[in-house]
């Protein structure tokens, strides 16, 4: 004699119940495309910025602000508008914004602000002593000029190899397009 529970457990357990229409996946997920988008994007960002974040006067949290900017103007971007070609989770939208979408367009704006520059000009400051360090010399100006900027005040070791008898260290700047100065050359003579 069975129960008449267990007896109506197994009926319900034969019949599948029907799905949710919001679980069943409407489209063949095409998100492979994006991914190895996303992927190059930022690792191609990341190499930009190494190789090139030495050519713009921007400090660490200029650039911080620039990527948090341009995060929050991609995620003005309702994702319907992705959705609509592909098949994007809420999860997949943060993560392309944050690394692939908002380094690529910081990187566009920088490649366009260093070809789409002024003319240059040149500031020149008295040296009132230098730091040797092993691969580079950082210089102190007169009248405490750029303390906060060591990365204007720095010469590397390749670039300038003979730094005895330096009085003057000299800039050349120019204003690029976007409003971040260019730094074209550093040089101490």
């Amino acid at each position: 004699m069975t129960n008449p529970n267990r007896q109506r457990y197994l009926e319900r357990k034969k019949k599948t119940p029907p799905l949710n229409k919001k679980l069943v996946v409407e489209k063949e997920d095409n998100m492979g495309l994006m991914a190895l988008f996303a992927a190059v994007s930022f690792i191609a960002s990341i190499l930009f910025f190494v190789v090139n974040i030495h050519k713009i006067d921007i400090s660490n949290f200029g650039l911080f602000q620039l990527i948090a900017i341009a995060t929050a103007l991609w995620f003005l971007i309702p994702i319907k508008w992705y959705r609509k070609n592909f098949t994007m989770s809420y999860y997949e939208y943060v993560i392309f914004n944050i690394i692939s979408f908002a380094p690529t367009s910081i990187v566009l704006l920088f490649i366009l602000n260093l070809n789409l520059n002024g003319s240059p000009y040149v500031e020149t400051y008295k040296v009132k002593n230098f730091d040797p360090y092993e691969r580079k010399y950082v210089f102190h100006l007169t009248d405490g000029k750029y303390e906060e900027e060591e990365y204007l005040r720095t010469i590397y070791d390749d670039d300038f190899p003979n730094i005895k008898g330096v009085q003057e260290y000299s800039i050349k700047f120019s204003d690029g397009y976007f409003g971040l100065r260019v730094i074209e050359e550093k040089s101490a003579h």
